[in-house]
């Protein structure tokens, strides 16, 4: 098997087709949580099923980050996921923590983007 035929090789273009077809999607869960903190950094609040969306949408960002093969951008969005979970209390401290951690996740997200770019050019 030459290094043109490995396992890794045969599913890049496959993995940038999927990664295309879902990159608006990845966008809108990064962009739920990057407006719920800026309406914490307002009024300091969040209701109880902004919480779970802002902690589903980085469930469901963790995960898929993982499969495009980004595990900092799965652990990143695992963290901001566990400071979401309905048994926190969203106090300063979480807007303090999550706000550096979105915009890591939205560098991941962006880098991710330019890789998979470069491998249907």
């Amino acid at each position: 098997m030459s290094a043109g035929d490995s396992p890794q090789s045969r599913l890049a273009a496959p993995l940038a087709l999927l990664w295309r077809k879902h990159y608006g999607t990845i966008l809108e869960r990064v962009a739920v949580l990057e407006h719920a903190v800026d309406g914490l950094r307002l009024d300091s609040a969040i209701s109880s099923s902004e919480q779970l969306l802002v902690e589903s949408a980085a469930h469901k960002l963790a995960g898929t980050l993982g499969t495009f093969g980004s595990p900092r951008g799965s652990e990143i969005a695992g963290h901001i996921e566990r400071l979401f979970s309905p048994d926190m209390v969203v106090d300063e401290q979480v807007i303090i923590q999550a706000g550096p951690l979105i915009s890591e996740l939205r560098a991941v997200v962006l880098g991710l983007a330019l890789a998979y770019d470069s491998t249907t050019t």
